[in-house]
């Protein structure tokens, strides 16, 4: 669940962890939990300090419901 809520905060824009915690109400801790397993599936990555969807992430987001 805390995936799929990343996801779609990340197809909005690219956001740093503080920003992310913020958003999905969520402690930093299981945040960057969630980003190793979506980098591992390779749908995110991180650059210039902040988290960016990958081509297949924004695939991914996009098909998903709301």
């Amino acid at each position: 669940m805390l995936m799929r809520e990343i996801l779609k905060k990340l197809k909005k824009e690219p956001k740093t962890l503080e920003k992310l915690s913020k958003e999905v109400k969520t402690s930093s801790k299981e945040v960057i939990e969630a980003l190793k397993s979506l980098k591992h599936m390779q749908l995110v990555y991180y650059e210039a300090d902040s988290w960016h969807l990958t081509e297949k992430g924004l695939d991914v987001a996009k098909r998903m419901k709301n």
